[in-house]
């Protein structure tokens, strides 16, 4: 828990173990995104900045899923700007259910 709250130690993480695919709420990565001075390491983890630096072989988060509250728009157009070549995808369930709806809400922010 101590590191899913700090946003350096879980940007640090998710490197370490080369973590491509992540899921949390929205309000996590709203937080992280409005960190002051988390945005470089944020990029750190996305595909686009990953591919430039082979020495590590991480490839960078590619599959961001978001669950569990409303996706506000805004947090998908920061999402984006920050993570270029991950792709943020909303992940909205009836639990009871079972039943799953996926929504890639990267095309969204580029579609406008």
């Amino acid at each position: 828990l101590a590191v899913v709250m700090d946003g350096p130690k879980l940007m640090k993480y998710l490197r370490m173990k080369h973590i491509t695919r992540l899921m949390t709420t929205p309000s996590l990565l709203s937080s992280l995104l409005s960190s002051p001075g988390l945005t470089p390491h944020m990029r750190s983890l996305s595909p686009a900045h990953c591919c430039k630096d082979t020495s590590t072989g991480y490839e960078g988060v590619r599959v961001w899923y978001l669950c569990g509250e409303v996706v506000p728009g805004r947090v998908c157009r920061d999402a984006v700007t920050a993570l270029p070549g991950t792709q943020l995808v909303n992940s909205f369930s009836s639990w009871e259910g079972s039943d799953i709806s996926l929504a890639d809400l990267t095309e969204w922010v580029r579609d406008g």
